[in-house]
């Protein structure tokens, strides 16, 4: 196998196996027998001694090579009395460079003040794995602002997938519709997918006190006084800067305590 764009080196040997010394020069020929044989390229051996072998080197340039199976034919282009031995295929894949596509998950809505989870997926979906570092950003398209910068190190094998979570602090953000735009710093072959967006409302944040606990004892003397405990808890994203009163109310009398 070999990626598009990579240079593959076929090597063919080629040996004398007659019973006379080949005292002039030759050439080898390597076509693509799948892409309308193509020529690869030409190499000139310069005689062969009977029994002697000799191996030449082409490079094949795969820019542009359709990503399939290909079909090296390699003859030598000196006639001799066996034409029979005189080529030899081989079958090379070429495949499709890398690819990496990136996804984003985020919540419909978050209260301003709060971190929102946001989940950025990269997946390698070409043919080649990518052994370098591959930087993935996040940022507010609405405001400009780079919200953080992950990175996954080793790279990603072809057909491979990650995940990163940003979290998202929304204390200042605008009250409105954010879009929130993930992108990797890889240069592959398809920029159309290097990125991916998702929106998000920015809501007012609300006022929320909750009663959490109530505990009394489960009898008490007639005349005596019961300690009754009541816990309060801010459960929204907004502070309560102004008193408020906590009541309690016998409901089988109705009566304030």
């Amino acid at each position: 196998r070999v990626g598009q764009g990579d240079t593959a080196h076929v090597l063919v040997t080629v040996k004398n196996v007659g019973e006379v010394d080949v005292g002039t020069s030759f050439n080898v020929v390597l076509i693509d027998g799948t892409n309308g044989n193509t020529l690869v390229g030409t190499q000139t051996v310069s005689g062969l001694a009977i029994g002697a072998t000799t191996t030449v080197d082409f490079p094949w340039n795969t820019a542009g090579a359709a990503t399939n199976g290909h079909i090296l034919i390699a003859t030598q282009q000196l006639p001799d009395a066996n034409s029979a031995n005189n080529g030899l295929a081989i079958s090379v894949i070429v495949t499709p460079p890398a690819d990496l596509a990136t996804s984003v998950s985020a919540p419909a809505a978050v209260v301003q003040g709060g971190t929102a989870a946001i989940g950025v997926t990269v997946q390698n979906v070409g043919g080649q794995s990518v052994s370098n570092n591959i930087d993935v950003i996040l940022r507010d398209a609405t405001t400009g602002l780079t919200i953080g910068t992950q990175t996954i190190a080793g790279g990603l094998a072809a057909g491979g997938s990650t995940m990163r979570t940003f979290s998202w602090n929304t204390a200042g953000a605008a009250l409105s519709s954010h879009t929130l735009v993930a992108t990797h710093n890889y240069a592959d072959v398809n920029s159309a997918n290097d990125q991916a967006s998702a929106s998000v409302t920015v809501s007012p944040p609300s006022m929320d006190v909750a009663v959490t606990a109530l505990s009394a004892p489960a009898s008490v003397g007639k005349g005596t006084t019961a300690t009754i405990t009541v816990t309060v808890q801010n459960v929204a994203v907004q502070n309560v800067n102004s008193s408020f009163n906590v009541v309690l109310t016998d409901s089988t009398t109705g009566v304030t305590v």
